[in-house]
């Protein structure tokens, strides 16, 4: 499935089953991956986030250096999506002690951030690339569509491997036929997905009506036809109904618009990502002696 994403809760598009889901590829990725958490966590599930590379050490959810259950339970106990993860150089985090199987049967949704792209919107994994737990359910490949038109060396990650798996040099231009490629090749995104694991390919930064059409464009160059087309319920989003033309099977895809993300700025000028169920919180706490019911605080 692909998905071109905009604005909307992500989450209505793509809502994964409960257990570890690993993110892969660039493009904004590890942005993508806390606005999962955070949806998923506003949804009432209990969220943990973590990596099996690199990542950098989030500041707007607590960091746990050392796995301990109890300490963990304690933190999503309270309403928090809490990130496990070791202390490396340079302000980064890597793969916790603790085998990511036991720490997902502590939470709902166990995010994994199981690739690196340096900050570059699209990659080809190298031969160690990418580190998907075998415990994973769900793999989401990520690409930015504002690598299209760009040269390989400035955008791609990795882009000396391109002449082989793209057949293209370090200037030549991304083109949408490439995104195609590489959501389809086993030597690219789909590199280490298991049988039995769900794949999805999300083209993330469609910041732009230009780059909503390209994503769209690129959706239909996949294997498939749109047999039926319409705005979904909200009016937000179109829906598409699609048919592989291999095997016959159809499949939904909604294609919405990015919105930039909500940030509260502190007393103290830190900021944070803004958290629906913080609020909800405080307003459940304050009318604790008064007569309004839950459905009244949730508008």
């Amino acid at each position: 499935m692909m998905t071109v994403v905009a604005e909307k809760r992500i989450t209505d598009c793509i809502f994964p089953e409960k257990g570890v889901v690993s993110f892969v590829g660039g493009g904004g990725k590890t942005s993508l991956l806390f606005r999962f958490a955070e949806e998923l966590h506003a949804r009432g599930n209990r969220v943990i986030v973590s990596t099996s590379t690199h990542m950098f050490r989030p500041d707007h959810v607590p960091v746990l250096d050392d796995f301990d259950a109890e300490v963990l339970h304690g933190l999503l106990d309270d309403g928090q999506i809490v990130c496990v993860g070791k202390p490396v150089e340079n302000g980064k985090i890597t793969i916790p002690d603790t085998d990511f199987a036991l720490i997902s049967g502590l939470c709902d949704y166990l995010l994994v951030e199981a690739d690196g792209a340096k900050r570059m919107p699209i990659k080809i994994p190298a031969p160690h690339e990418p580190v998907i737990p075998d415990c994973t359910g769900h793999v989401i490949a990520v690409m930015g569509l504002d690598a299209c038109g760009r040269k390989a060396e400035e955008c791609l990650f990795r882009y000396e491997l391109a002449e082989d798996i793209l057949g293209m040099g370090p200037k030549d231009p991304i083109v949408p036929a490439h995104f195609k490629m590489l959501a389809e090749s086993p030597r690219a995104l789909r590199k280490n997905v298991l049988p039995g694991m769900k794949y999805s390919v999300i083209l993330n930064k469609a910041d732009t009506d230009d780059l909503e059409r390209l994503g769209t464009d690129i959706m239909q160059s996949l294997d498939s036809k749109v047999v039926d087309s319409r705005p979904a319920e909200d009016g937000g989003s179109i829906r598409r109904r699609r048919e592989c033309l291999e095997c016959k099977k159809r499949f939904t895809t909604f294609e919405v618009m990015e919105s930039l993300p909500v940030v509260v700025i502190k007393k103290d000028g830190s900021r944070q990502t803004f958290d629906r169920s913080k609020l909800l919180n405080g307003m459940i706490r304050a009318c604790d002696k008064r007569q309004v019911s839950f459905d009244t605080l949730e508008k």
